[in-house]
């Protein structure tokens, strides 16, 4: 995480400096009697310097997740995560990082050709848990680009590809139940498509009350605006996509919701 922001990668070096240029003091002032002195606390400030930049640099990630997940705004994201990829020389595996996550970017504006542009490009994923989770994410976005065009047949295949991944002995136990529960929230999007809405008021119901970002909410209201309004419960499907619409901000959700709140006034006249 540190080599993806500029400030932290400076604030890091600084501290190592700092560090070096007390230790070399120190060893001088006691003469080199006990150069091991000087190594042992040259060691415990280099942890420590690590350990202010590794917390500096995740706030500044906190602050760039936010705007997607708090302030739902995927247009001003993805905007600092191009700029992270054109100013930052990065390995490969925070690059994968960086370009899914502007892929998610994508679909939370609606962009679904871009969204594909991105997957279309050659990843390696690495045989670790950051591997398996990034392998994870690649499929969970594909199925969503898949089912934004009505594909559903390749929808279906991404999703078994996605389970398979999620399913792996070595997949990172930290992240099982949001990746199964993104696996279980496109299989209940895979049925709608299909014309089987059995079970996914109740899921969307409990997605909503258990999320804890903003964009989270937004996207389980829109799905429940667009279930009530296929059952003609249009009062309720007008108070979805009304709150879609107050805390939406620039996403893709909004504007659909708006769309879809004209058709529950039409029909409701």
């Amino acid at each position: 995480m540190i080599n993806l922001f500029r400030r932290t990668t400076i604030l890091f070096n600084g501290l190592i400096l700092f560090a070096s240029l007390v230790s070399v003091t120190l060893g001088v002032t006691i003469e080199v009697v006990r150069p091991w002195l000087a190594v042992l606390i040259w060691i415990v400030l280099f942890l420590v310097s690590a350990t202010i930049a590794g917390r500096y640099a995740e706030k500044l990630n906190k602050e760039i997740d936010d705007i997607y997940a708090q302030k739902c705004d995927p247009h001003a994201y993805i905007e600092k995560l191009k700029e992270i990829l054109e100013t930052r020389r990065i390995v490969e595996k925070e690059r994968t990082y960086v370009l899914l996550n502007i892929c998610a970017g994508h679909l939370a504006n609606g962009d679904t050709y871009n969204a594909k542009l991105v997957l279309d490009r050659h990843f390696e994923f690495s045989k670790g848990n950051a591997g398996l989770l990034y392998k994870a994410t690649y499929y969970n976005h594909l199925c969503a680009c898949h089912l934004r065009m009505d594909d559903i047949a390749n929808a279906e295949t991404a999703l078994n590809h996605m389970l398979e991944v999620v399913k792996d002995e070595k997949f990172p136990k930290q992240h099982y139940d949001g990746d199964y529960n993104s696996c279980a929230e496109k299989q209940f999007l895979i049925n709608i498509a299909k014309g089987n809405y059995s079970g996914a008021e109740e899921w969307f119901l409990i997605k909503f009350n258990r999320e804890k970002s903003l964009l989270g909410k937004v996207a389980a209201q829109y799905r429940l605006g667009q279930i009530y309004l296929h059952f003609e419960r249009f009062e309720e499907a007008e108070k979805a996509f009304n709150y879609v619409i107050e805390h939406g901000n620039t996403t893709y959700y909004v504007a659909k919701s708006r769309e879809l709140l004209h058709q529950c006034t039409a029909k409701e006249e």
